[in-house]
């Protein structure tokens, strides 16, 4: 559109572009985790892969040259509204909220920052002493235990990496209120019955009998679990390059929570984490004294991954769902830096030290499913109960509903 005699992006222009640079960093290795994200028609023409290496190359370009300023725009442009939303008021969720409106003014890039930029793919928890599984590795459902290691009580922890990254969280909840934490991990391969490539560009063969052996294992578990929590990354690419759609993909996660047993123990979603425009490394050090170009709208960073529609997929088949975007966004803006903490380990994780911080968060969401779920037995409703505070119930229950839609989700 154009403002003032000048071509300025509107928000669906800018979305793609967050779409370019997402991307390129995927097909071309930035970060240590990187993904293949290419596209592969234009004008319903198929690219050779010199084609579509050159097509990557210009929209990346083009990210770079109007991107930040795009979302800077966007930032102003949403200035009447700035301020008029409200924290939710649920511990460490408002106290993060909070934080990113304090931090909506701050240009200069925090000093305890500058030498984790140099080593931030390296920054996300990849388990820890306990390696995660691979494409290319055994298809056995063997878990990492985190947590209480001597409880009886299990919560199981279920997916790909994007479960790995809130495992510091579980851990520490696990110790807490003494039960032990299952992780069944593979990276690239979600929760989802869904055929796609994984991020390295190709199909891995284990992850279907992992997904089922998973499965098969949590449901035979005895003593149940008193909650299983579910984990992924919420859209990749089919076996022939383009993003898989939507409907395909809702499918496949109600397909899976369908499988799991959930007259034995209750199950929710973690769903609701924005992409970052570009790589912390990338845009942080670009603008160390300006850090607030980094920050994604959040109609741009929510939308590429179609939330709502997932939201209601997993609302259907009757589990607990846990938005986490209050804990990246809020008022329209979802920064790179929150409360001096680095938000992302790269375009998609989150580094762990903001897995740190956004513990007190997760765990009144995750506690918030407790007036979703039905039929939940003793230990579930005491494990969840435990994990809610406050003593006025109906302002508690007010919250964790406006958790669930926050941000527009």
């Amino acid at each position: 559109m154009v403002v003032d005699g000048r071509n300025i992006l509107d928000s669906q222009q800018l979305r793609h572009l967050n779409f370019s640079c997402i991307g390129f960093s995927r097909r071309y290795g930035v970060g240590e985790n990187s993904k293949i994200g290419i596209v592969s028609y234009v004008g319903g023409v198929k690219l050779s892969n010199v084609g579509r290496e050159l097509l990557m190359k210009l929209r990346f370009y083009l990210c770079l040259m109007f991107l930040p300023a795009g979302i800077a725009l966007g930032t102003v442009g949403g200035a009447a509204a700035a301020n008029s939303a409200k924290p939710i008021d649920l511990p460490g969720v408002a106290s993060i909220e909070i934080a990113i409106q304090n931090g909506m003014s701050i240009q200069k890039l925090p000093s305890n920052i500058v030498p984790q930029l140099s080593g931030e793919t390296k920054s996300m928890f990849w388990g820890g002493s306990c390696p995660i599984g691979e494409p290319g590795m055994s298809s056995t459902a063997k878990p990492c235990i985190y947590g209480d290691l001597n409880a009886i009580t299990s919560v199981v922890v279920y997916g790909d990496s994007f479960s790995v990254e809130w495992i510091p969280v579980f851990n520490a909840l696990g110790v807490r209120y003494h039960f032990k934490v299952l992780l069944y991990a593979r990276d690239g391969c979600p929760f989802a019955d869904v055929k796609f490539n994984d991020w390295r560009g190709s199909i891995d063969s284990g992850c279907l009998p992992f997904r089922q052996n998973v499965v098969a294992t949590i449901n035979a578990m005895d003593p149940a679990p008193s909650l299983v929590i579910l984990s992924e990354e919420t859209k990749d690419t089919s076996p022939d390059g383009v993003l898989l759609p939507t409907v395909q993909w809702t499918n496949g996660v109600k397909k899976t929570i369908m499988q799991l047993n959930q007259a034995k123990f209750p199950v929710d979603v973690i769903f609701g984490e924005p992409s970052a425009t570009s790589p912390p490394s990338a845009c942080l050090s670009r603008f160390p004294t300006s850090i607030t170009k980094c920050s994604s709208q959040s109609s741009v960073a929510l939308g590429y991954h179609e939330f709502q529609q997932t939201a209601s997929a997993i609302s259907s088949v009757h589990a607990g769902l846990i938005n986490t975007s209050s804990l990246f966004c809020f008022d329209e803006t979802c920064p790179d830096v929150i409360s001096n903490t680095l938000v992302h380990s790269d375009s998609w994780h989150i580094d762990e030290s903001y897995a740190v911080l956004a513990t007190k968060g997760l765990t009144s969401l995750t506690g918030c499913t407790l007036y979703q779920l039905h039929s939940l037995t003793p230990s579930s409703r005491h494990l969840l109960g435990q994990l809610l505070t406050g003593t006025d119930q109906r302002s508690v229950k007010k919250a964790c509903s406006q958790s669930v839609t926050a941000n527009g989700i």
